[in-house]
C-alpha cells in the first residue's frame, strides 16, 4: 500500500503520465492505421470502380455500336426479351486483363406520344463493366459499373420532308424559296437549293444534307431553327413497299390489274373502305369489287393504277404500283381525285386532335399525283378572276392528313401548262392564270425526285405549299412502313438517351 501511495507523490508521478501517454499514442497510432487502411481500401476500390466504369463505356463503343451499325430493321428485338450481344476483354498495356464488359440489347416500347398508337421500336442497350480484385484477406470482390444507351429506329415518316435527288428529270433544281415553313425535319441525299431574302425560307426543325453545302440563288437568307447538318448519312429508298404488298396479299386486300386490264379506285368514308374497278382507259365505272370496314392496322395494296380519296377512319397503309404497261403514260402513279384526310380533321384547314388514333400512310411505287379535278381546283379554282375569290373548299385546293411516299419518282401534279408533252401533261392547256389553291398537308412527304407543286407556266400554274409535321409521326408509323435504312440496309437510328445508372 505505501509504495502504490509512493507513485502518486510528485516524485512518482511521471511513470504513470509515461504509461498514459504511450497507451494514447498507441491507441492513436492504431486508429491512424486502421485510418489508413480503410483510406486504402477506398482508394483501390475507387480505382478499379473506375476501371469498370470505363469499361462499360468501351462494351457500349465497341460492341453496341457495332450491333446497331449491322442491324437489319427486321431484326430488331421484340417482347422485351434481352439477349447477349458479347463480351469484351478489357486490358492494360502489357496485354493482361484487367476488366470485362458484358454487352445485352432488347427492344423496348416507349409511349412517350401519350397516344393509343403503338409507338416505334426503340433498342435499349446495356453494358456493364465488371473488375475482379483481392482484398486483404485474399478474397475476390467484384466491383460493376453499369451504361445504358436508348435509341430510336428511325422511319420515313419521322421526316416531313425527305429527298433522294433535289433536280426534276429535266435537270431542273428545284428550291425552298421564299414562301415555304417547314416545321419538320427535313433531309435530302442531294444539295438542297435555296431561295428566298429576308430570312426566308424557314425551317423549325433539323435540316440535314448528305452534301457539304446548300446552294443558295438569288441571296437566299434561310431562317434555321437548329445550326443544319452537312454530311449527314444517305437514308435509302427502297423501289417496291414488300411489307404492305406482303400484309395486304396475307390479308385478301391485295388486287391486281390483270395485266393493266384494270384502273382501281379506292374511296374512304367514315364507315371504312369501298374499292372500285373499270377497264384502263374507260371513264370511271362505280362498279364495286371490295368493301371493308374501319381498318385496323390494316394494309391495301393496288399492283396497278389507282385513285384514291376520301375521309378516313382507323390505321391503315394504301399501296399501289401503278401501271405496268409503259403505254399508259400518266398511269404509273397513285392519283389522288380530291381531299384525303381523317373524318375529324377540319375541312377548311385539316387540323385535327393530336389525340386521335387514325393514321393513314401511302406509299406509291411509282409518282403520287394531284389530280387536275373540279375538286382540287381545276381551271383557277373556276374563278376567272383572282382564285382567292372562290370560298367553296370543294372547288379549290386539297387537304392531306397523313404519310407519303413516291418511290418511283415524284409528289407532283398534272396538267402544269408545259409547252412539250410530259408523263403527267396530258396536251390539256388551262387558263391564265390557273392556280389551283393550296396542298394543306399535316403529316410528311418522301420522293425519290423532288416534284413540282408550283409552276410559273401560265403566270401561275399549280398549288402553294402549306406543309405541316404531324407529330404522332415521332412516335408512330402507318402500318407496315417503310423503315429508315442506310445502303446496306441496316437501320437508321438516332440516339434518346445515355447515361450511368
Amino acid at each position: 500500500m505505501k509504495a502504490w501511495k509512493d507513485l502518486w507523490r510528485e516524485e512518482g508521478s511521471f511513470p504513470i503520465l509515461a504509461i498514459i501517454m504511450i497507451g494514447l499514442l498507441v491507441f492513436t497510432g492504431l486508429a491512424f492505421m486502421k485510418w489508413g487502411a480503410d483510406e486504402s481500401w477506398e482508394a483501390r476500390y475507387e480505382k478499379h470502380k473506375l476501371q469498370a466504369y470505363y469499361a462499360a463505356h468501351a462494351g457500349i463503343m465497341d460492341l453496341g455500336y457495332d450491333y446497331l451499325r449491322h442491324m437489319q430493321p427486321s431484326a430488331v428485338p421484340t417482347g422485351g426479351i434481352e439477349y447477349a450481344i458479347g463480351t469484351e476483354t478489357i486490358t492494360n498495356a502489357n496485354n493482361q486483363p484487367i476488366a470485362t464488359a458484358e454487352v445485352t440489347a432488347k427492344g423496348i416500347s416507349l409511349n412517350s406520344g401519350g397516344t393509343g398508337l403503338n409507338d416505334f421500336n426503340y433498342v435499349y442497350v446495356r453494358s456493364v463493366g465488371k473488375v475482379d480484385f483481392l482484398d486483404y484477406e485474399s478474397n475476390t470482390v467484384t466491383v460493376t459499373d453499369e451504361t445504358k444507351m436508348t435509341v430510336k429506329l428511325l422511319n420515313l415518316s419521322n421526316f416531313l420532308y425527305l429527298t433522294n435527288i433535289e433536280t426534276t428529270v429535266f435537270g431542273e433544281a428545284i428550291k425552298f424559296w421564299y414562301l415555304d415553313t417547314l416545321n419538320g425535319w427535313v433531309h435530302s441525299n442531294d444539295t438542297i437549293a435555296m431561295q428566298g431574302l429576308n430570312g426566308q425560307p424557314i425551317f423549325l426543325d433539323h435540316v440535314s444534307t448528305t452534301a457539304p453545302i446548300f446552294t443558295y440563288f438569288n441571296g437566299a437568307n434561310p431562317y434555321f431553327a437548329y445550326p443544319p447538318m452537312f454530311n449527314y448519312r444517305e437514308i435509302q429508298l427502297p423501289t417496291t413497299a414488300e411489307d404492305v404488298r406482303n400484309a395486304a396479299a396475307s390479308s385478301g386486300t391485295f388486287f391486281v390489274d390483270f395485266n393493266g386490264y384494270y384502273a382501281h379506285r379506292l374511296v374512304f368514308s367514315t364507315t371504312g373502305w369501298i374499292m372500285y374497278r373499270w377497264p384502263m382507259g374507260y371513264p370511271f365505272s362505280d362498279t364495286v369489287v371490295a368493301v371493308g370496314g374501319v381498318p385496323n392496322w390494316q394494309a391495301i395494296f393496288v399492283d396497278g393504277y389507282l385513285e384514291l380519296q376520301g375521309l378516313v377512319r382507323g390505321t391503315v397503309t394504301v399501296g399501289a404500283h401503278g401501271s405496268h404497261q409503259t403505254a399508259d403514260t400518266g398511269y404509273q402513279c397513285i392519283r389522288l381525285m380530291d381531299d384525303l384526310r381523317y373524318a375529324s380533321s377540319s375541312p377548311y384547314n385539316g387540323t385535327f386532335s393530336p389525340t386521335i388514333t387514325d393514321m393513314i400512310g401511302v406509299i406509291s411505287e411509282g409518282d403520287i399525283v394531284i389530280g387536275n379535278t373540279p375538286e382540287n381546283g381545276r381551271d383557277n379554282c373556276g374563278m376567272t378572276g383572282s382564285w382567292q375569290s372562290q370560298t367553296n373548299m370543294n372547288r379549290k385546293s386539297i387537304i392531306i392528313t397523313g404519310a407519303l411516299v413516291a418511290l418511283g419518282e415524284s409528289f407532283t401534279f398534272e396538267d402544269q401548262n408545259d409547252t412539250y408533252f410530259w408523263e403527267y401533261s396530258t396536251g390539256y392547256q388551262g387558263p391564265s392564270p390557273d392556280h389551283r389553291g393550296d396542298i394543306i398537308l399535316h403529316g410528311a412527304v418522301t420522293q425519290y425526285r423532288r416534284g413540282y407543286v408550283h409552276r410559273s407556266t401560265h403566270g401561275d400554274t399549280g398549288y402553294g405549299k402549306h406543309y405541316y409535321y404531324d407529330p404522332r409521326l415521332n412516335q408512330t408509323a402507318p402500318p407496315y412502313f417503310i423503315a429508315a435504312t442506310d445502303a446496306s440496309g441496316a437501320a437508321a437510328y438516332e440516339i434518346v438517351s445515355w447515361g450511368n445508372r
